[in-house]
């Protein structure tokens, strides 16, 4: 026979678990609630997905472009690139990588970038028809200061030794008219030099 004050223990024990039960059973209700009446307030205001519109729009221009531009991603100058591009040439490809042609010129120390960017040339000029081809370089190229240990000279002299060299490779490659550029900072504006 339970002596009465271990029965006593015991039913208080079971009684506070029986009160902590039900309170947890009455906060997940309410919680409950709370999610139900949420989702009524989104089923209100949800809408039904509308179809898209549309939209042709004209281009400027009306011919296929005969011109590619390769040239760094750097955001400081590429709008002008492009800007400049247009402008010059009117439509065009625009293959924009790190450093420019950087890559081309280092097949044996930069095998991977130089095979893609070869790649990426040969499949615009062969797929596209491309004319013409525009290589820009431009002052304080940040890939250039990055891969500064594969390179004899000065940053602003290896760009233009290298994009005369990157010229020539292309031209020997294919039977296209190549341009260089160079894109200097004047007084805060952007100059193109060719």
């Amino acid at each position: 026979m339970i002596p009465k004050v271990i029965k006593k223990i015991i039913e208080n024990k079971v009684n506070e678990k029986v009160d902590e039960t039900l309170e947890e059973i009455a906060e997940t209700e309410k919680k409950l609630e709370e999610d139900e009446k949420m989702i009524d307030e989104i089923e209100k205001h949800k809408e039904e997905p509308k179809e898209l519109e549309v939209v042709e729009i004209k281009s400027k221009y009306d011919s296929e472009s005969k011109v590619l531009l390769v040239s760094c991603v750097d955001p400081r100058f590429s709008d002008d690139f492009r800007k400049f591009t247009r402008d010059k040439f009117g439509n065009f490809v625009h293959l924009s990588i790190p450093g420019g042609i950087g890559a081309l010129v280092l097949p044996d120390l930069m095998p991977k970038p130089f095979k893609v960017l070869k790649q990426q040339i040969k499949f615009i000029v062969n797929g596209m028809d491309i004319e013409k081809i525009i290589l820009i370089s431009h002052d304080d190229c940040k890939w250039y200061k990055h891969n500064k240990g594969y390179f004899r000279g000065l940053q602003p002299e290896q760009q233009k030794l290298d994009i005369t060299s990157a010229k020539k490779i292309i031209e020997e490659e294919y039977d296209i008219q190549v341009e260089c550029i160079h894109a200097g900072l004047k007084n805060g504006k952007v100059v193109f030099v060719s």
